[in-house]
Parts: structure tokens; sequence; C-alpha cells
């Protein structure tokens, strides 16, 4: 055999082969027999290791391990001679040829439990002393146990006769000194913090144009509020005063005022340069309240503002999760808009405006949420009345007398429809037959269908 370098392998002699048939087969081999073994096994052994390197170079290796041994000898034809893949038992002998001798000394196991088990096995508990008192004086210690320190009984108050003394300088000084001192403390809310004089005036200059009847100078102002980087410092106070407009307006009913202020939140939801993220606590109340207020005063017939009100607070929820990815801020929005459907006596125009936001966030906002619910809003629009019938009567549309309903009954059913319709006529709705639409529409069905 060659190797790499160059140099020649030593093969396997003959007394090697003497000593393995002597161990295998119990006697000597006569010398002929021993080179003709010794040839076969120096060819078979040449053959094994040309194809692991075989083996080798195909797996991209530059050592030959034992697993490319094994593989070339099971494409030889040659069975293992050790190992779990051996078929019968191997046998072994003893032998006096070898330098070493195999010897198996017996010993008990009851010999070997107390060389790897120590005798004394360490306790899983121990005792720490200490002291359970010092000259009498019990330790503040997690060791002893606390003290129960009884109440002393009350002394009985004996009333003495007060001196009669003359005011002086002297007693209201000792008066003054013996009388309890509160200690002011401030606390410091979100509004509390230091703003400069312009500040304050932009804020004053601002609210106040905003509110004004000049449409001009509010589409200015609001312009201003949407543009300008420098209101991060005054978000707190313009949160904290909208938070305090919306519950006054709504209790006056004045919906161009709301209108007004969601305007506001909607310039800083479109302003890239402020974030309001942590005064939304303040501003999403407000924002929910004018999108589900159950106010008659507020509606009032078919042209009422109220009706744009709703839309844009829908609008301007939907803008917010949008822009600020707050963790379950769509869910818990999702949820206060399903227990419109739950309450006894819906409000249609409350109705409206919770389907409309639906509508906003998505189809499967629209499939969870109201799809399961339409039973619920055709009761309502059965069984609502309207306030000032007369009035209503006189502002209804042709088509509204046509129909026998009211103008918040049409309003809501043409939205209610305008959904349906155009989730039927999407590929979410694969099938076409009149049984889904009664499943999935329920009362509409017929209708949409």
């Amino acid at each position: 055999m060659q190797l790499v370098n160059g140099t020649s392998a030593v093969p396997f002699d003959i007394e090697f082969i003497k000593t393995i048939s002597e161990a295998a087969v119990g006697g000597a081999v006569s010398e002929q027999t021993a080179d003709a073994v010794l040839t076969h096994l120096n060819c078979i052994l040449r053959l094994i290791l040309i194809s692991a390197k075989d083996n080798r170079v195909a797996c991209g290796r530059t050592e030959i391990n034992v697993e490319d041994i094994r593989i070339a000898m099971k494409d030889l034809g040659l069975g293992t001679c050790l190992g779990f893949e051996l078929e019968h038992r191997a046998n072994f002998r003893a032998t006096t040829s070898l330098p070493h001798e195999t010897k198996s000394i017996p010993k008990s196991i009851d010999e070997l439990v107390p060389e790897i088990i120590p005798t004394k096995v360490m306790a899983d508990v121990t005792i720490k002393s200490h002291w359970l008192s010092i000259d009498g004086i019990q330790p503040a210690i997690p060791e002893n146990p606390v003290m129960i320190i009884e109440d002393e009984p009350m002394n009985e108050v004996v009333e003495k006769p007060a001196i009669k003394r003359k005011p002086g300088p002297l007693l209201i000084k000792e008066a003054a000194r013996k009388m309890p001192k509160t200690e002011q403390v401030q606390i410091k809310t979100t509004t509390t913090h230091t703003l400069s004089v312009e500040q304050q005036i932009f804020f004053k200059e601002i609210m106040e144009t905003i509110m004004g009847s000049d449409e001009t100078k509010r589409t200015e102002a609001i312009h201003c509020l949407r543009t300008d980087p420098g209101l991060q410092p005054l978000v707190p106070r313009f949160s904290n005063a909208i938070a305090e407009g919306v519950r006054c307006n709504l209790i006056q009913e004045t919906v161009a005022f709301l209108i007004y202020l969601m305007r506001i939140i909607e310039a800083f939801v479109q302003n890239s340069t402020i974030n309001i993220e942590k005064c939304l606590h303040e501003l999403i109340p407000p924002i929910i309240s004018c999108l589900v207020v159950r106010s008659p005063g507020i509606d009032v017939g078919p042209r009422s503002a109220s009706w744009t009100l709703r839309e844009f607070c829908a609008k301007l929820l939907h803008k917010i999760v949008q822009r600020y990815k707050i963790p379950q801020l769509k869910e818990r929005l999702v949820r206060v808009f399903a227990n419109a459907f739950t309450r006894r006596d819906p409000y249609l125009p409350t109705l409206y405006g919770v389907i409309f936001a639906i509508n906003l966030f998505g189809t499967e906002v629209v499939e969870n949420v109201l799809f399961p619910n339409l039973g619920a809003v055709k009761n309502a629009i059965n069984s609502y009345r309207p306030i000032n019938e007369r009035r209503f009567n006189q502002e209804k549309t042709q088509q509204e007398k046509t129909n026998g309903l009211s103008h918040e009954q049409q309003k809501l059913t043409d939205l209610v429809m305008k959904i349906a319709t155009t989730y039927a006529n999407s590929e979410r709705m694969t099938d076409k037959g009149i049984d889904s639409y009664r499943d999935l529409f329920g009362p509409f069905a017929e209708d949409v269908y």
C-alpha cells in the first residue's frame, strides 16, 4: 500500500495471522495458509480504505471517520464484527500470545454501594442557634417571634380648674406655637407644568379662535395645529380643555362646539411632529361620548349636524388606531361598540354611529360583531318611536313617507343595507344562495338578495 506522502505502509505480518488464528481456532496454522490469509487480508483492507476515502471526498470532509469505514464495509459485503448491528454474539477468549490478558473480577453490588454513596448523608434541615434575649431584651431578628405590645390603659383625665389669666403677648405666642401646623402639598397633574407666557397666550388665542364664529380664522388655527412642530408642551393642556369642553357642551347640547373640539383632536393626530399617546386616556372617552351620545336634543331632524358628528368621531377613532399601535386598543374599542347592541332600549342614532365605526374597523369586525346582532338592529328599528313625531312628519322625505319610516329608521336601514350589499358582492361571500344570505344577514337577507 502507498500513502499520500509517498511512504509505504507497513502491512500485517505472518505472526499477526498466527496469533489471531490461534485465538479463534484454538490451534496453529501452516506457513502457506498464513501467507494466503495475509494476502487476502491486506487486499480487503486496501479496498476498504479506498472506498472510505471515496465516501470522505463525497461528503466534503478532510478526514476519514468511523462512518466512512462502516459504509465501505457494507458496500463490499463485509459484516460488522462488533456493534449493535451485529446479528450474532461475538465470542471473546483470553490468549497467552497477546501482550495483555482480559480478566473479569467478580464483585458484589453490596461492596460497590458504600464506594459510591457516602456513609453520612447531609440532612435537608439545619439548625442554627441564636439569642432569644440579651440582657432581658428580645433582639429584633427574623428568628424571634414578633412582640405584641398591649395598649396601656388610658389614665383618667382629671379636669383641673382653669387659671384665669389676662391675655398677653406671651400667652398668644405660646398658643400659636402649640397649634398644629398643616403642610401644604401640591399634587402635580398633567397640566401643572412650566409654560412660558408666549405659550399661554398662544393656547388662549387658539382656543378662542377655534370656538369663535369666524370660519376663516378657525380654518387657519386648525391648520396651525396640524403643522406646528412646537406644540408638544401644550398637548396636556389642550387635552384637559377638550375633555372639559365636551362635558359641558354635551350637557348644553351644542353640536357645533363638539365638532370644533373633535377637529382639534384630528389636527393633533395628523401632526406628525407631536405625540399624544400619553394623553389618549383623556381624549378617547370624549370621542366615544360624542359617538354614542344619547340626547334627543342633539338629534333634531334629518338636517341635524349630529349625524356628521358621529361619522367624524368614528373616522377619528379609526385614525388613532392606525397611527398609534397600542396593544388591545382596537379590541377595547370594539368591545365598547358591541355593548350598544345589548341595551334594552337601543337608541337609533347611537346604533348608527356604532355601526359606522364598526364598518371602518374592517371586515372581520363586521363579521364578528355586526352580523350576529342584525336581529337586534331590526327589532330596534321596528320598535323605534321618534320624539316630536309631528315635527318629524313635516320634515320627512317622499321616500320616508312611502316606507312609513322616520328619518332615523331610514338612515340606519340604508347604512346596514350598504354594508351588507358591499359584503355580499365581495370575495368573502363564496356562497350566493338565499340560505346563506339568511344565515348571515338575518332579517335583512331578503332585501340584500
